[in-house]
């Protein structure tokens, strides 16, 4: 698996949490009730769990998402014209996955409650796999309720969640996208070591209601003959390659899984969700990566609260903004179509 992410990148908080206000991400329970006020960006919810205010299922644009998933679907199809097929890597939000965890008087509005299903739909139309990543994530939950899929006070999945989705994801690719054996193997694992996790949501809150959320440790699976979270495999031959934001940094494992569940090496580029999935797209076609081994498939990775932004809002993707008609230019230009 190889990283080319900047060494010791850890995650951070999408983008200063937006700085939106709670107050227009739910309906109230009742008639004249207000919704529980963000701390700097966090809700607190019931039994030690903390939610970014953007991370909730608030009020969704149901229009500007078929307009993003038209643009991803545009995008995958120049891919495929050049002989690569593209996987999605949709992932749902904390709110959607663990709404029962969310504070007392809030309810997600309906269109939210849709969003994730649309985006399904419109990006399946084409016949790309796009792996509905609520399912197996909700059935280990009734499973299994007393092991933690997800960091209660931090915005990521633990590697117990990251490898359910991970274990899905490999299955259907193996079922719908005809991938030849590798002369090469995929992933393995040493021995289970514990590890201590930053709850980047906590860290936002006040001293004093910060140590009311004390930091989990969790068990990871290291690489095989690795030394470390983000241990790597040289694997400058895989013909995989996977493009992240934080949920798919080494130390989850999304990645490591799914190469080792597809029998071969997976290559990795991943950076904070503020770069976002478009930028992250044209860094990989731009790589020495892309160039020396043109993948059979990528694995495109996108957040659900991402689908209502388009590659140009420099609101949300900063430096990184670009806008649509240039970045699909930029994507045939880089692949020859």
């Amino acid at each position: 698996m190889t990283d080319l992410s900047p060494v010791g990148r850890r995650p951070v908080a999408r983008r200063a949490f937006l700085g939106t206000a709670a107050a227009s991400a739910f309906w109230p329970a009742g008639a004249g009730a207000a919704p529980p006020a963000a701390i700097n960006g966090v809700l607190i919810g019931k039994d030690g769990w903390l939610f970014a205010d953007w991370d909730a299922l608030r009020g969704a644009d149901l229009k500007m998402i078929s307009r993003v998933t038209a643009l991803m679907n545009e995008t995958i199809g120049i891919l495929k014209s050049k002989g690569i097929a593209t996987a999605v890597s949709l992932l749902p939000s904390r709110s959607r996955l663990f709404g029962d965890h969310l504070p007392d008087g809030v309810t997600p509005k309906p269109e939210a409650a849709r969003r994730y299903a649309q985006a399904l739909q419109e990006l399946r139309a084409p016949g790309t796999l796009v792996p509905d990543l609520t399912v197996p994530i909700l059935a280990a939950r009734r499973a299994r309720p007393q092991d933690p899929l997800f960091f209660k006070a931090d915005t990521h999945w633990m590697p117990a969640g990251a490898e359910v989705a991970a274990l899905e994801f490999a299955r259907q690719v193996h079922e719908k996208v005809p991938l030849p054996p590798s002369s090469l193997p995929g992933t393995q694992f040493g021995t289970p070591v514990e590890m201590e996790h930053v709850n980047d949501l906590a860290r936002l809150l006040p001293a004093a209601q910060r140590e009311q959320f004390p930091v989990q440790t969790y068990m990871m699976r290291p690489v095989q003959g690795g030394a470390g979270e983000d241990a790597l495999i040289d694997d400058v031959a895989a013909d995989v390659a996977l493009l992240g934001n934080s949920y798919m940094q080494p130390r989850y494992g999304f990645s490591s899984i799914l190469s080792n569940q597809l029998m071969r090496p997976v290559s990795l580029m991943w950076d904070v969700n503020q770069v976002g999935p478009y930028r992250m797209m044209l860094r990989y076609l731009a790589s020495d990566m892309f160039r020396q081994q043109r993948p059979r498939l990528i694995v495109w990775n996108i957040h659900e609260l991402d689908l209502e932004y388009q590659p140009d809002r420099q609101d949300i993707w900063g430096q990184n903004a670009v806008p649509p008609r240039t970045f699909l230019s930029e994507v045939r230009r880089m692949v020859g179509a």
